[in-house]
């Protein structure tokens, strides 16, 4: 079962014991580091996500991270290769192309 970086996010400031002296978007920033990424990630290890996941996966890396299309591609494979998360079979997904032209 995979978790959203989202409903990730909401579990690590519902669980944490000083939540009442920060508002969540003030935790989220302070999470905007790799190792709660990778925490994130981790999460989804071993998972077969459907398309509407990556796309989750997409936004968060665009969204939050700053990322530019043209490194989706390789993004996603890094994340398939470390993590185990089986990306779906898609052709291009994985390529540069794939991203900039869906994300235009």
């Amino acid at each position: 079962m995979t978790i959203t970086y989202r409903n990730f996010l909401k579990k690590a400031y519902n669980e944490n014991k000083y939540k009442d002296k920060y508002t969540l978007k003030e935790f989220e920033e302070s999470r905007m580091c790799d190792s709660f990424f990778n925490e994130w990630l981790e999460a989804n290890r071993n998972t077969t996500p459907d398309m509407k996941f990556v796309n989750s996966i997409v936004n968060t890396y665009i969204k939050v991270r700053g990322v530019s299309a043209g490194r989706i591609g390789s993004i996603l494979c890094d994340i398939q290769r470390k993590f185990d998360i089986q990306m779906p079979l898609v052709e291009g997904i994985f390529s540069k192309a794939y991203w900039e032209s869906k994300l235009a």
